[in-house]
Order: structure tokens, then C-alpha cells, then sequence
């Protein structure tokens, strides 16, 4: 008995000993047929619902760094979550992890930035800031109220509005153009009816008024 005590020291002292963490590197494919959780959150027992990838941490981040050598271009793009605590401003983000600075963001409180210059703006899609304002190219024709119009519908709306204003404006001139007229001829008629009478008075022969 007390031999196989003896025996049994080496094992137990392996079992007793601290375990050290350690990376795993596998050479081969990976495949896990159902869920799987990442992240300094991820508990015994997840539960999963109808999710197949989980992160779970605080602000949870994944980078995607691109390691292509030689002529390949080379870039890296990170993706998480962040907020400010409140839950308010939590939103979701698209990072060019090379300049460190989001490139999308997504608000819960659905405001939209897309630019690393945008500038937040309440319930608003931000495509940029005060002086680094840019343009939205191909934008299609505006069909309802309230889309926006583009550069060609706004070209077309003016040069109708143009045309329309130069009618009104050659129907008016031609408007003030008879009406100029009228009153020259009613002066006309005027000044020679002043003449008559002129001339009838001068032609009324003077009574003479006797005692």
C-alpha cells in the first residue's frame, strides 16, 4: 500500500500544480459545428439563442490586420462597439486601425457619420464637418417629397423657373408698354382739348357792359 502511495506522488503533484495559460496555435482548418464566444465576458454555459459568433467585453473590438507582403497593398480595418456608460451614445464603428480614426459610425439614437473628418450631428446622416464639407456623388433622381433633389434635377428646376420668370417679365414690359401708351394718347387728347378751348376763347367776341 504504502508503495503505490509512493507511486501515486508524481501525479498528484502534476494535478496540484498551477496551470499555466498558454497560446494554442492549430496548423490546421478550424471548424466548430455550433457556437462560439470570444471575449473576456464569455461564461460557462452561454447562452448562445440563435447567435453563432459572440464577442463579448467591454467595448468589444475586432481587427482585421491585413499581413500581405510585397506589391499587395497592405491596410487594417477594426470594427467594435463603444459608449460613453449611459448607453445614449453607444454606437457602432468601422476604424482605419492604421490612422486610428472611424471611417463609420452608426448612433443608436440613429445619427450617421461616414468620413474620418464627419462631424456627429443629431439624427443625421454627417458626411463631413464645417470646412471639410464633401460631395455625395450619383446621387439618383428625387421621386417623393421628401427626398433630396440632385445637381441636374436642381439645374432643371432653375432654368424653368427662369424661363418662366422671363415670360412673366416680357408679359409685363408689354403690359407696361400699352399702358405707356394709353396715357400718351389720353395726354394727347388732353392737350388738344385744352387747345380748343383756348381757341374758343379767344375767338368769343368781348361784351362791352354799358351804365
Amino acid at each position: 500500500m504504502l508503495r503505490i502511495a509512493r507511486n501515486l506522488w508524481p501525479a498528484l503533484a502534476l494535478l496540484s500544480a498551477p496551470m499555466v495559460s498558454a497560446d494554442e496555435i492549430i496548423n490546421d482548418d478550424l471548424i466548430v459545428q455550433g457556437s462560439a464566444c470570444f471575449g473576456t465576458a464569455c461564461e460557462d454555459g452561454e447562452d448562445f439563442q440563435f447567435d453563432t459568433l459572440k464577442l463579448k467585453a467591454p467595448e468589444p473590438r475586432l481587427l482585421i490586420q491585413d499581413t500581405s507582403a510585397g506589391a499587395f497593398p497592405t491596410h487594417d480595418w477594426a470594427l467594435g462597439s463603444r459608449g460613453d456608460g449611459s448607453g445614449v451614445n453607444s454606437y457602432f464603428y468601422l476604424e482605419d486601425a492604421v490612422a486610428g480614426v472611424p471611417v463609420l459610425s452608426l448612433y443608436r439614437d440613429g445619427s450617421i457619420t461616414l468620413g474620418a473628418t464627419a462631424a456627429r450631428e443629431a439624427g443625421a446622416i454627417s458626411v463631413g464637418s464645417p470646412g471639410n464639407e464633401r460631395r455625395i456623388a450619383h446621387v439618383a433622381d428625387a421621386t417623393v417629397d421628401h427626398d433630396a433633389v440632385n445637381q441636374r434635377q436642381f439645374e432643371a428646376f432653375k432654368t424653368a423657373t427662369l424661363a418662366t420668370i422671363d415670360d412673366q417679365t416680357a408679359a409685363m414690359t408689354a403690359s407696361l408698354t400699352t399702358l405707356s401708351e394709353r396715357i400718351n394718347a389720353l395726354n394727347t387728347r388732353a392737350n388738344e382739348l385744352a387747345a380748343r378751348l383756348q381757341a374758343l376763347e379767344e375767338s368769343r367776341p368781348a361784351i362791352v357792359y354799358r351804365p
